[in-house]
């Protein structure tokens, strides 16, 4: 079985924890059972994404399927392919209008 990645998603407006939890129920809405039973959801180390209410509402979905901030260790050599070209490109829109 081939692995499917969805996202990265991006917006143009500061993410609250409230704003955060009903983007992720919307994006959580789209996947099917199996997706749901065995995919793992990975997210970066935000505030709004790694606050309490936001880890219970991914945990009720993905159990101890979640790739986020405390809970894998820092440049695991699981999270070092995506490096390659992730981080560069987000840097470059991070950085296309010189913040």
């Amino acid at each position: 079985m081939c692995p499917n990645a969805i996202g990265p998603i991006f917006l143009d407006a500061t993410i609250t924890t409230a704003a955060y939890t009903e983007i992720f129920d919307t994006f959580v809405k789209q996947l099917d059972n199996e997706e749901l039973s065995i995919g793992y959801f990975q997210q970066d180390g935000a505030t709004s994404h790694t606050s309490h209410a936001s880890m219970a509402e991914i945990q009720s979905f993905f159990g101890n399927r979640i790739i986020s901030k405390g809970i894998w260790p820092l440049r695991s050599p699981d999270l070092m392919p995506p490096n390659y070209f992730l981080w560069g490109y987000l840097k470059g829109r991070v950085y296309q209008n010189k913040p």
